[in-house]
């Protein structure tokens, strides 16, 4: 048996580490421009294998449940993935349960549902607590384990919330978005899928304006959800 496992971090802590950000705009040193090439290849090569048979896609918001999905890989055989954070989030399920092909719902709510996966997370469940003040109730799907991923949770979040929307920090092909669609795509009157994702190489920048930037931190989430929950209603 050969098992491979390949630590990814999120592509917005590294930025934070090698350069300040500028006012106007997020500019790209040199260096910090090969440190994003080496990560972006490294992520998008990894998640190239979403078309394997045989592998395993993870990608954790917090610490507990990264130890619990490293407790599940020590029993799993065949070619793993998880990608973890290097920034602090809240723990917000301190037995760190993690399974395969499982998920958990973060915040509850029927209006909308926002599916997310490693540091969007944390910022999507800011953004349900945001669009509860406006009478708007978001359910907030952790799909820590992209592949495979918890099709049945998928299928009925849609179905009792009538409006997706999917937000990673990753590029919009190969990742939690096409994940949901395929899941969506065997399911009867889907409804549309709204995909947040990062849709242009980034600059350097905090954590927090990286996300800003790229329309996938709380503030983005919210203005997606209203437009969509408006749309639905």
């Amino acid at each position: 048996m050969i098992r491979l496992v390949a630590i990814l971090a999120s592509i917005s802590a590294a930025s934070a580490a090698i350069a300040q950000p500028t006012p106007a705009r997020l500019e790209v040193a040199p260096a910090a421009q090969q440190i994003f090439e080496r990560d972006w290849v490294l992520m998008n090569w990894a998640l190239k294998f979403y078309d394997a048979d045989r592998d395993i896609l993870l990608s954790t918001g917090e610490a507990a449940r990264a130890a619990g999905a490293f407790r599940e890989m020590a029993d799993t055989d065949g070619v793993v993935f998880l990608r973890t954070l290097r920034g602090k989030t809240p723990v917000r399920t301190p037995a760190g349960e993690a399974r395969i092909g499982g998920s958990r719902v973060a915040h509850e709510g029927d209006d909308v549902a926002i599916i997310a996966c490693g540091i969007t997370v944390d910022e999507a469940v800011r953004a349900a607590e945001a669009l509860a003040a406006d009478g708007i109730e978001a359910r907030v799907l952790d799909c820590y384990s992209i592949k495979p991923i918890d099709a049945e949770a998928v299928r009925a979040a849609a179905r009792e919330c009538g409006a997706v929307i999917t937000v990673e920090d990753h590029w919009p092909e190969g990742g939690l978005g096409d994940a949901v669609l395929e899941a969506l795509a065997e399911a009867d009157d889907s409804p549309p899928v709204t995909k947040l994702a990062v849709r242009e190489m980034p600059g350097s920048g905090t954590p927090e304006e990286l996300l800003h930037w790229a329309g996938i931190d709380a503030e983005g989430i919210a203005t997606a959800a209203r437009a969509v929950a408006r749309a639905a209603a």
